[in-house]
């Protein structure tokens, strides 16, 4: 029988998906912006290149480091706005950009097809990936402790965000729809791990992109003092 928390998130998953790939203003010209960083690389023209994860999982550092390694990375200036709202003096939750594209630009048919090549960052569910049966998705897959995940965002914006019990549970059903299907692969990458050892972890995921590229241009990047959200610092039954 599954938990009031399992049924909850199995209903928030699929809203989340509503409010991923549906423009909340269609009429807003600047949520239809896009742009891209130029490509130095020599990548496979027909793969969809990507990073997922919930929010607060370190998908954001991990966009900024396929640009500074020389990926052609594809966001929406506009969502810049997103950190200017929730930032202060004191608190930047992501100094090196958001690298998202807004609902507008992410519900378009086909999304997110038209990007191959490219990489392009998407939050939540990953449940409508239009099929790529040529060259398939590579999607580097940031993990966090759900409660340290929830905490950040807590952080960010102000105000509960999203339970624990929720993204574990929207994660595990997300890998078990990677699973399912034949043009996905996907690398799991656990943020805490990776700022600890980031040059091992990129040797990694350059192999499993396939693509080579100097490490060295994205150790600069990782920041350990953004990790402000720690489970062992966390006080006892915040979740409860």
């Amino acid at each position: 029988m599954e938990s009031s928390w399992t049924s909850f998130g199995i209903r928030e998953m699929s809203r989340m998906q509503e409010l991923t790939f549906r423009p909340t203003i269609p009429d807003d010209p600047e949520s239809r912006v896009e742009d891209s960083t130029p490509c130095t690389l020599e990548v496979d023209p027909t793969v969809n290149y990507m990073v997922g994860g919930m929010m607060r999982t370190g998908t954001s550092m991990m966009m900024d480091i396929m640009r500074a390694v020389g990926f052609s990375v594809v966001f929406n200036p506009g969502r810049q706005a997103t950190i200017d709202e929730n930032s202060d003096e004191h608190y930047n939750p992501n100094p090196g950009g958001l690298y998202e594209l807004s609902a507008a630009l992410m519900s378009r048919p086909k999304f997110p097809w038209m990007h191959r090549g490219k990489f392009v960052k998407t939050l939540g569910t990953l449940s409508t990936l239009y099929p790529n049966p040529e060259g398939g998705y590579k999607i580097i897959y940031m993990r966090r402790d759900p409660y340290e995940s929830a905490d950040s965002q807590l952080r960010f914006f102000g105000k509960p965000n999203q339970h624990p019990d929720l993204i574990a549970n929207t994660v595990d059903l997300t890998l078990r729809h990677f699973d399912n299907r034949r043009d996905v692969q996907f690398l799991e990458v656990w943020y805490r791990k990776f700022i600890d050892h980031p040059w091992a972890h990129l040797r990694v995921i350059q192999a499993f992109l396939g693509v080579e590229f100097d490490v060295l241009k994205g150790l600069p990047v990782v920041d350990r003092d953004l990790c402000r959200s720690k489970r062992e610092e966390l006080p006892e039954g915040v979740w409860e």
